[in-house]
């Protein structure tokens, strides 16, 4: 669930234009949107309970860096426990993470290849993977509100104003399904993902050249329309993000262009946004899995 680009890059793509949640550009004092006070925060919260099928291990959430270290982080806490280094048969780039629910991680780097790692014993597996898209967002949505069977889906990342996409992954990865392009009400904007164990997926939209403010999105999964958006004017010009989904509660990484990543805390039952903590490291890369707590901790 992330990207990295390096500066000069011109990055572009889109979200419906009927979100529920926009101020319009506004940069209130909160930095968040006032919201639609005919409309309830529904979209942002969950009540499922955790599978009884999941292991401990895959109610964590995961974080890949910079130079391919892989860690445990266990929000409540703040607790960052390094799990080791990766060592996929690739040259190229960290760029994205997501973690299925039996545990497994699927990393993408930025040559567009996936593996699959066992988060265990951090054995890198190859897959089949083949697409003309490099570097993409990612994150498993469960297929229902209390389904366990999930899908992974991603999102393009795009440059010089070509218009970002989302698409599912069939597991084992091989091939792309499309599902629909953006619209572009978030030009210039790229997309990171999360999903919960009720059936939601998210997105991360941040702008790595021109400033503008960062946006947290529901997407639809059927047609990449946006079901509501949160403005987050605390997060800008940003060179590396990743974004994750845990006890009611969303966690952004985020970073400048050559900095370490901070980790703000947006809490959708009182609409505060808060720089969580900081890092000594570069996030890439967050991962967590379906088994991921919903309700609030």
């Amino acid at each position: 669930m992330k990207r990295y680009w390096l500066l000069g890059l011109v990055v572009g793509c889109g979200t419906a234009a009927n979100a529920r949640f926009d101020d319009g550009g506004k940069n209130d004092t909160s930095g968040l949107d006032g919201g639609d006070p005919a409309r309830t925060d529904a979209s942002f919260s969950g009540d499922s309970a955790v599978g009884d099928d999941c292991s401990e291990a895959a109610k964590l959430v995961y974080l890949f860096t910079q130079t391919a270290e892989l860690y445990s982080f266990d929000p409540p806490s703040k607790t960052l426990t390094s799990l080791g280094q990766l060592s996929c048969a690739t040259t190229a780039s960290p760029n994205s993470m997501a973690v299925a629910r039996d545990g497994n991680a699927y990393v993408n780097y930025a040559d567009g290849t996936i593996f699959k790692v066992d988060v265990k014993t951090l054995k890198c597996s190859a897959t089949s993977f083949t697409s003309s898209w490099t570097q993409m967002g990612m994150g498993f949505s469960t297929n229902g509100t209390t389904n366990k069977d999930e899908t992974l889906f991603v999102a393009k990342t795009t440059i010089l104003g070509q218009t970002s996409e989302l698409a599912s992954v069939p597991l084992p990865p091989a091939a792309l399904k499309p599902v629909q392009k953006f619209a572009s009400a978030f030009a210039n904007l790229s997309p990171e993902l999360t999903g919960t164990g009720d059936g939601k997926l998210y997105a991360f939209f941040v702008d790595s050249n021109f400033g503008t403010a960062a946006k947290l999105v529901e997407i639809s999964k059927t047609d990449a329309t946006a079901v509501g958006t949160v403005t987050l004017s605390q997060i800008t010009t940003v060179g590396a993000w990743a974004f994750s989904f845990w006890g009611g509660d969303f966690y952004l990484y985020y970073a400048s262009a050559t900095g370490n990543s901070k980790v703000g805390r947006y809490r959708p039952s009182d609409k505060s946004f808060v720089e969580y903590m900081t890092t000594s490291m570069r996030i890439v890369g967050a991962g967590v899995s379906t088994c991921a707590p919903i309700t609030p901790r």
